[in-house]
């Protein structure tokens, strides 16, 4: 990880970030940019916004196309498994101080799950799937991840810390409760659109030294 105390000793404000994409390859309805997708966030973090290449961690299950076109090995710790994600989240905030900047992003799919106690009235929530979902618990339900569970780790951070979230999937808009009805940390007052260009990305810079979770 980039050093984060001037010469003297003084604490410097932090910029981390968290990108995560998932194409499912191995599904019968695989996803074709989710994990380009990530890499963009990586990359325009980097080159537009001054984010270190060691404070951005991205987790993919396929790789980018290369010009070799021989497919790479994805280390382990890279895949956006449920667990592997959850420990990245924590490690995106972690020892987060006032004047931080965190920035989180999750490219995929996500679904409905019941939860008659759901802010939303519905009966449902919502929840994100990792890359290894399809792989059943012993209780026999999906590896998902609601969106409560990320909720509450995100808001976590102390008073002061700016959070940047970008969640480019359905049935995932509870992640922050705009209404500020169960959180007013999460009010939102006002949404921004903006958009993201096509970019010819420096893949390997970020499959060799991004940062990793612990």
């Amino acid at each position: 990880m980039s050093s984060n105390l001037h010469n003297d000793g003084v604490r410097i404000k932090r910029k981390r970030a968290l990108c995560v994409g998932c194409n499912y390859p191995a599904s019968a309805t695989p996803l074709r940019g989710a994990c380009a997708d990530a890499f963009l966030a990586a990359h325009t973090l980097q080159s537009l916004l001054d984010f270190s290449v060691e404070d951005i961690c991205v987790l993919y299950d396929e790789h980018p196309p290369l010009e070799s076109g021989r497919p790479l090995q994805i280390d382990p710790i890279r895949l956006p498994t449920r667990m592997n994600l959850l420990r990245a989240l924590r490690w995106l905030v972690q020892d987060a101080r006032d004047g931080d900047i965190l920035f989180f992003s999750f490219s995929g799919r996500a679904c409905q799950v019941d939860d008659l106690d759901g802010y939303e009235g519905e009966g449902f929530s919502s929840a994100v799937l990792p890359s290894d979902y399809s792989n059943e618990t012993e209780q026999g339900a999906l590896r998902v991840i609601p969106t409560q569970n990320i909720r509450d780790v995100l808001l976590s951070v102390p008073p002061g810390v700016t959070l940047h979230l970008l969640m480019d999937t359905d049935y995932a808009t509870d992640v922050v409760d705009v209404s500020g009805v169960s959180d007013g940390r999460a009010l939102v007052a006002g949404l921004k659109q903006s958009v993201m260009c096509g970019l010819t990305l420096p893949w390997k810079l970020f499959l060799d030294h991004t940062g990793k979770y612990d």
